[in-house]
């Protein structure tokens, strides 16, 4: 893309990411945010959600609930698919503490829990 002085979009960003995490690669993935940065990118809801999904597909909980705070604090109200990945990546390694603390937080942002 650099090649043909294209600038990959957000979307970009998210596909890579997305490669990264299902390869293990979590050090690929922690940088991700820092790399959208640096290309002058705002991630969206649906980028947020692949480094959440990514993070929950290799296990690092604790990273993928600071996800949802970062997005706080950037104004992007995370989705009921969001804290869905996440629940159900905390109930596949028994983290029911952080699947309760996901919860509560899904009810306090007022979205309501599907079937």
């Amino acid at each position: 893309l650099k090649h043909q002085q294209l600038q990959p979009d957000i979307i970009c960003y998210s596909v890579l990411n997305a490669a990264h995490a299902a390869k293990g690669d979590i050090e690929a993935v922690k940088g991700f945010l820092k790399q959208c940065l640096e290309a002058q990118l705002e991630p969206d809801q649906a980028s947020y959600g692949s480094l959440v999904k990514a993070y929950a597909h290799t296990n690092y909980i604790a990273d993928a609930e600071g996800v949802l705070t970062n997005m706080r604090d950037c104004q992007v109200a995370p989705n009921l698919k969001i804290y869905t990945t996440l629940m159900n990546a905390c109930a596949r390694i028994g983290h029911i503490d952080a699947a309760e603390r996901t919860l509560s937080s899904l009810v306090q942002q007022r979205l309501q829990p599907d079937s």
